[in-house]
């Protein structure tokens, strides 16, 4: 009996912590060279410190909710998730003939590119995040 009593105190002292666990997102404007660029970013606000990041690279239909449901799927298990941008702010596409069009597009930017000049126009606070890796989704 003691020991369900501890079991039950444990399992609610457990399920009080997740419910404090909140993933927060915000969206990061950013650009390459001449390009505006749109990211998603997703952490846990509860997780105190320095996290792992991921970087989620989107499929050929451009950063669209899929790669933000993946940025917040690695939040909630311990990341910072970046779900980055490779065609331009607002580029995302169902249809194949479109998604070709702005892969060349990406490939043709990212060869005339010398030097990569990225700004950031992030504001607020977000985590520190000690490295990063890169997942397709």
């Amino acid at each position: 009996m003691h020991g369900t009593k501890w079991m039950a105190a444990a399992f609610l002292a457990l399920a009080g912590a997740m419910a404090r666990a909140e993933v927060k997102t915000k969206v990061i404007d950013y650009s390459q060279d001449d390009t505006a660029l749109q990211g998603f970013l997703a952490w846990d606000d509860a997780a105190k410190g320095k996290r792992p990041g991921v970087l989620v690279v989107h499929e050929a239909w451009g950063e669209n909710q899929h790669a933000r449901d993946q940025a917040v799927r690695l939040a909630k298990a311990g990341y910072v998730g970046f779900a980055l941008d490779m065609y331009g702010k607002g580029k995302v596409t169902t249809h194949l003939e479109d998604a070709k069009a702005f892969m060349a597009e990406a490939s043709r930017r990212r060869g005339s590119s010398s030097r990569g000049s990225r700004r950031s126009t992030r504001r607020g606070s977000a985590p520190s995040v000690t490295a990063s890796a890169a997942t397709s989704c």
